[in-house]
């Protein structure tokens, strides 16, 4: 066994990647990895070191004889564990999400057959049982059966587990250091580069790992597929994160001009940062996915604990800013608009909408209707032929929002902004009239809907009739009916709503 097959074999025994080693060594990891493959020669400093590290004589390292260190003969079946499942680690770590998606597949459709076949056995044993414990009991019989169940599902999942570790075993963890290898030996070394490598550390660029193609191509063509559609969704993603920065920035705008105002929310300002980090962050992954580059998942996890942290101290110093502020229910008289007021003479037929105030004044002949503006709502009266109602103008003036919102946030309130009342003066007798003539105009509103309910359904009944008797010969008169049986039902519906 030549020095670089012990080398490698010391290396895998005591459970230490080729960064580990070179990192001990103080060369850089692709110089170990041209000694394992026989490419290079360690100078006699790092073979001391080595024999050091792994306990080995140098004249077993460097000599012919077999490799017989303490470290192979104190290892166990457990320290053989943790070799390999650090060797898939590490090997799943730098394989493409192509390749990884390959085994999925594969062992997906492997075990997917195992499991077809174990259903063909327990066919079989169900025969065997009945053709050898036939004169048993029906008890006896199921007892056999349960066992014998038993005894085969649990032989059988120990001989796909085998199949399985075997198959994985000699399709990728076999020949994997040697196609790291072959991928990180390009170019030819020289005893310049070797003392190169043992003076300092190179800076090494992270690579995937190519697997060899699989020799089923049917696999090759799902896998294919399915990176296709995942990297479709993840760009309807990737947009949906664009869009959700832009917001966060133009929100980070926005709370920088509120410095500048005079107003300076830390939580906020911490929460807008830290969002936008973690989506920038979310970004480059997409991105880097999308065009199968390599993220650096050390860097990008620290980027992501430190976003959580400023959002968790942007949610914690928020509610210390937020318990300062106060509610008000009435506004400050600045943003109050003018009070208005407006006489009309009463008449017997008189009637007003149902959300007034009445107010009691047996001095007044006439109708008194008085209300107040806002920076928010303009009312007008409108007297409709005996229907006194109200209109709304939703009032949006930047400017003056703009300075409410400031000075809210100057003087920590929040101030309620309720629909204005109108207040309607009248003696006792007048608002009794107009409160049943409210209540009539209501019932004769119910009446015309009720019957204009009464006219659709009789045509919706009409038509139906109409179509049973022209279903045989006549379809497109038909769907003209259905089409208008469709358009008299969403009236139906828009009627019963304007009922509740």
């Amino acid at each position: 066994m030549d020095l670089a097959k012990k080398l490698y074999e010391l290396r895998k025994q005591n459970n230490m990647t080729q960064e580990q080693l070179a990192e001990k060594l103080n060369v850089s990891r692709q110089s170990v990895s041209k000694w394992e493959s026989g490419v290079a020669y360690p100078e006699m400093d790092k073979l001391l070191a080595i024999c050091k590290i792994f306990k080995c004589p140098l004249d077993v390292l460097t000599g012919d004889n077999e490799l017989r260190c303490e470290t192979e003969e104190k290892k166990g079946y457990f320290n053989k564990f943790l070799t390999t499942v650090n060797q898939i680690f590490t090997m799943f770590t730098k394989l493409k999400f192509s390749d990884l998606l390959k085994i999925f597949l594969e062992f997906v459709l492997l075990i997917s057959l195992m499991a077809l076949f174990r259903v063909t056995i327990l066919e079989m044993l169900v025969g065997l049982i009945r053709n050898l414990f036939g004169v048993l009991p029906e008890n006896g019989r199921m007892i056999c059966n349960s066992i014998l169940t038993f005894i085969v599902n649990f032989t059988y999942l120990i001989i796909c587990f085998i199949i399985i570790g075997y198959l994985f075993n000699e399709r990728y963890l076999k020949n994997y250091e040697e196609l790291v290898s072959k991928n990180t030996n390009t170019d030819t070394p020289s005893e310049k580069d070797e003392e190169t490598d043992s003076g300092k550390e190179e800076k090494e660029n992270i690579q995937y790992v190519y697997l060899p193609k699989s020799n089923f191509s049917i696999i090759d063509i799902i896998a294919k597929g399915v990176i296709w559609f995942v990297k479709f969704i993840i760009l309807w993603f990737l947009i949906a994160d664009i869009g959700v920065i832009f917001g966060l920035v133009v929100l980070l705008v926005g709370d920088i001009w509120l410095m500048t105002e005079g107003v300076f929310l830390s939580s906020l300002l911490f929460g807008l940062i830290a969002g936008t980090i973690l989506c920038i962050e979310f970004l480059i992954i997409m991105i880097n996915f999308l065009f199968n580059k390599k993220s650096n998942y050390r860097l990008l996890l620290w980027v992501f604990i430190g976003g959580l942290v400023g959002i968790s101290i942007s949610f914690g110093v928020g509610i210390l800013e937020f318990t300062d502020f106060r509610y008000l229910t009435e506004l400050p008289d600045r943003y109050k608009g003018s009070a208005e007021s407006l006489e009309i003479p009463m008449n017997d037929e008189l009637y007003i909408d149902d959300w007034v105030e009445y107010h009691i004044d047996e001095a007044r002949d006439n109708i008194l209707i008085e209300y107040e503006n806002n920076i928010f709502y303009d009312l007008e009266i409108i007297n409709d032929d005996n229907y006194i109602r109200t209109y709304t103008n939703e009032v949006v003036d930047f400017k003056e929002i703009k300075n409410f919102v400031l000075d809210c946030l100057k003087s920590k309130t929040f101030y309620g902004v309720d629909y204005p009342v109108v207040n309607v003066y009248a003696n006792s007798k007048n608002i009794e009239t107009l409160k049943e003539n409210n209540v009539i105009a209501r019932e004769n509103e119910n009446l015309y809907y009720d019957d204009e309910m009464d006219y659709l359904n009789n045509e919706i009944t009409r038509l139906q009739e109409e179509i049973e008797i022209l279903k045989e010969n006549h379809q497109e008169e038909i769907q003209e009916y259905q089409r208008q049986i469709d358009e008299y039902q969403e009236k139906i519906r828009d009627l019963e709503e304007i009922l509740k």
